[in-house]
């Protein structure tokens, strides 16, 4: 029962984030007329397209923050002239350590479980929560 509120959960949240972002990248291509590096409709691909889920939202949410800087002129041509944020860099770095503890976690689940794997994945979560809370944003 717990799992299905938690899937319940994590759906909601994410529809909400993807409908956020693309409202924000399209305030952002209002705002600066510079070309994106990839095109609207990788806003929400670029979160389920194994392989490039690991850099492609990254690369969105980093030419939006560019283009929404108030700096930023608004008929610029390119946005890797502007300067990128490090607590982005941050954010994506922790993103992508508790994506990869998650996926150790998952491996653990499939072995027999006893006291002692249970006493590892709880250490294992721990870490993975923790990756969570500590990323900015």
């Amino acid at each position: 029962m717990v799992a299905w509120a938690d899937v319940a959960v994590f759906l909601v949240a994410a529809g909400a984030f993807l409908v956020w972002l693309w409202r924000t990248r399209r305030n952002a291509e209002t705002l600066c007329q510079a070309r994106h590096r990839r095109s609207r409709g990788w806003v929400v691909g670029s979160w389920i397209c194994p392989i490039v889920n690991l850099w492609f939202p990254f690369m969105i949410v980093d030419d939006i923050y560019r283009a929404s800087r108030p700096e930023t002129p608004r008929d610029l041509d390119d946005l890797r002239s502007v300067p990128g944020s490090r607590l982005l860099g941050w954010w994506w770095a922790l993103w992508l350590a508790a994506w990869f503890v998650d996926r150790i976690l998952v491996r653990m689940y499939r072995d027999p479980i006893t006291v002692d794997s249970l006493r590892s994945a709880a250490i294992v979560e721990t870490i993975g929560s923790g990756l969570m809370i500590g990323r900015p944003g």
